[in-house]
C-alpha cells in the first residue's frame, strides 16, 4: 500500500515538472493542434464590462453563444450577442439610460454576414464581406480572441500577430466549466501603456488574461484590464459542447427581408485576357 502511494507520489510529481517545463511554443502547438481536431463546437458566456470616462460611467451585462462546424475544407462559424448597456442620464438625478444590443454574425465559408446596430441612427443592418485569415466573424475585440483558434491562420498564426504587438506569458493551469485550461497573461507593448490613467478615466485595455480549453483550444474564459486597474470586460463559458454533431443549417443566413445590406466583397476582377479581333467585314 505504502509502495503504491510512493509510486503514485513520484509520478504527479513528475507530471507536474513536465506540466511546469512546458514552453510558450509548446503550449501553443498543443492547442493549435487541439483546435485542428475539434469537428464541432458550441460555447455559451456570460459577459460583463465597464467603460469609464470623464463624463459617463457605461456597463455592459449580457450573453454569447460561438459555434463552429468543420465542413470538408471549411470552416463555418457563428456567434449571436445579446447585450445590455446601462450608462446614467446626462442630467444630474436622471434615471439610468439602458440600450439592448443585439449582433449576429455568421461565416457560411465564402461570406462573413454581420447582423448589428450601424450609423448615428443605430438602425439594425448587414455587412457582407469576405473572412480574412484571423478573422471569421468580424466583431472585432468581441469575437476576435474566440474565433482565432478556428480562422484561417488557426491558432499558430493567432498568436504570431499576438506577439507582434503584445508580451505573453504562459500562467497556471486553471478549471472553467469542469474542463482543464491554459492560462495566458497578454500585456500590450505600448510606450506609456503602464502609466497612471487620467482622473477618471480608465483608459483602454492594457491586459488581457485567456483561458484556453486543453481539449479543444477554445477560449472559455477572457478578461480585459484598463490601467486603472479595472476588469474592462469579463468573460466566463458556462457551458460547452464539442462534437455533438451541429446542423449545417445554422451557418446560413439570408438577410430579413427590407434589411439594409451594406456589402463590403470588393468587385469582380476583370479579366486580363485581351478580346478577340472583331472578324473584318467583307465588302458587299
Amino acid at each position: 500500500m505504502r509502495m503504491g502511494l510512493l509510486r503514485g507520489l513520484c509520478v504527479a510529481m513528475l507530471c507536474g515538472a513536465w506540466a511546469a517545463a512546458e514552453t510558450l511554443d509548446e503550449a501553443i502547438d498543443r492547442l493549435a493542434k487541439a483546435a485542428a481536431e475539434t469537428r464541432d463546437l458550441t460555447v455559451k458566456y456570460t459577459v460583463q464590462g465597464i467603460e469609464t470616462t470623464p463624463v459617463r460611467k457605461r456597463t455592459m451585462t449580457g450573453t454569447m453563444e460561438f459555434q463552429m462546424l468543420r465542413d470538408g475544407g471549411k470552416t463555418l462559424l457563428r456567434m449571436a450577442a445579446s447585450l445590455t448597456a446601462e450608462e446614467q442620464g446626462k442630467e444630474e438625478g436622471a434615471p439610468p439610460v439602458k440600450r439592448e444590443v443585439k449582433m449576429l454574425s455568421v461565416n457560411d465559408g465564402e461570406f462573413m454576414w454581420t447582423e448589428r446596430p450601424m450609423g448615428p441612427d443605430r438602425a439594425v443592418g448587414v455587412e457582407k464581406a469576405l473572412p480574412r485569415a484571423r478573422q471569421g466573424l468580424g466583431l472585432g475585440d468581441l469575437s476576435g480572441p474566440i474565433e482565432g483558434a478556428y480562422a484561417a491562420a488557426g491558432l499558430k498564426g493567432h498568436f504570431e500577430v499576438f506577439q507582434r504587438g503584445n508580451d505573453i506569458t504562459l500562467g497556471a493551469k486553471g478549471t472553467i466549466a469542469g474542463r482543464r485550461t491554459t492560462v495566458f497573461d497578454v500585456i500590450r507593448k505600448q510606450e506609456g501603456a503602464d502609466k497612471a490613467p487620467e482622473p477618471g478615466r480608465g483608459g483602454p485595455p492594457v491586459r488581457m488574461v485567456a483561458e484556453l480549453d486543453d481539449a479543444t483550444g477554445a477560449t472559455l474564459a477572457l478578461k480585459f484590464i484598463n490601467a486603472a486597474g479595472e476588469v474592462a470586460r469579463d468573460q466566463m463559458a458556462i457551458e460547452i459542447k464539442v462534437n455533438a454533431g451541429l446542423d449545417k443549417t445554422l451557418f446560413t443566413y439570408t438577410p430579413p427581408e427590407g434589411m439594409k445590406v451594406v456589402d463590403r466583397t470588393p468587385p469582380a476582377e476583370k479579366s486580363a485576357l485581351p478580346k478577340p479581333p472583331e472578324p473584318e467585314k467583307k465588302a458587299p
